[in-house]
């Protein structure tokens, strides 16, 4: 797979396997050891054959940004203004989701919505 796409795939992942923990464990992950567990219990259609060592290499997370963004989607306010908490290492453009907004709509709504495709 071309790197580009398994940078954008490795940014769909990481969305749904945040998704994923906090559903299934009640509480924010706070590092990449959080979200270890749940890896293989999230959406695999976005992994498109990335392991879980190599999603670490391929995104970077802000998990400090992850309490911000509940709050102000439970409470209906605007996202906090920050640049995505989820990002490519790569540093290039083009996203297939937007991470910030999937994530709070995830907080209003309390349901995990699988995406099939981007």
């Amino acid at each position: 797979m071309p790197s580009r796409l398994k940078h954008m795939y490795g940014e769909w992942a990481a969305i749904e396997l945040i998704m994923t923990a906090h559903h299934l464990s009640g509480r924010l992950p706070a590092s990449w050891d959080d979200l270890a567990p749940w890896y293989e219990q999230s959406n695999s259609t976005p992994r498109s054959g990335i392991s879980f060592p190599q999603l670490r290499e391929l995104v970077e997370i802000d998990f400090s940004q992850l309490p911000h963004i509940e709050a102000a989607a439970r409470l209906g306010q605007p996202l906090p203004e920050s640049r995505s908490l989820i990002r490519k290492k790569d540093g290039r453009g083009g996203h297939w989701i937007r991470p910030n907004q999937m994530l709070a709509d995830y907080f209003k709504t309390g349901k995990v919505v699988i995406m099939d495709k981007p």
